[in-house]
């Protein structure tokens, strides 16, 4: 998990400091990486515990639709790991 968690942050870093359109979905970044939804899910849920990131629940909204969005706290891990756009 330690990996995956790794490359999602990663990707949100990627995409925020791309200044690409919309903040990401849930599903937008387990499609970009190629991993069921339900690992990034559970990925982002523990990263969200942790004050990585924050999820931003709609009720009228799938799970795969939340969007995410980067904390303070995930570029002090990327930064740890040597990677970040910051």
């Amino acid at each position: 998990m330690t990996e995956l968690r790794y490359r999602v942050l990663r990707l949100l870093d990627e995409r925020e400091n791309a200044g690409t359109a919309g903040t990401p979905t849930i599903g937008a970044v387990a499609e970009a990486l190629g991993v069921p939804l339900r690992e990034v899910l559970l990925v982002l849920e523990t990263s969200e515990a942790l004050g990585m990131v924050a999820i931003r629940r709609y009720t009228a909204e799938a799970e795969n639709d939340y969007a995410v969005v980067l904390r303070s706290s995930a570029f002090t891990y990327l930064e740890s790991k040597g990677e970040t756009g910051r």
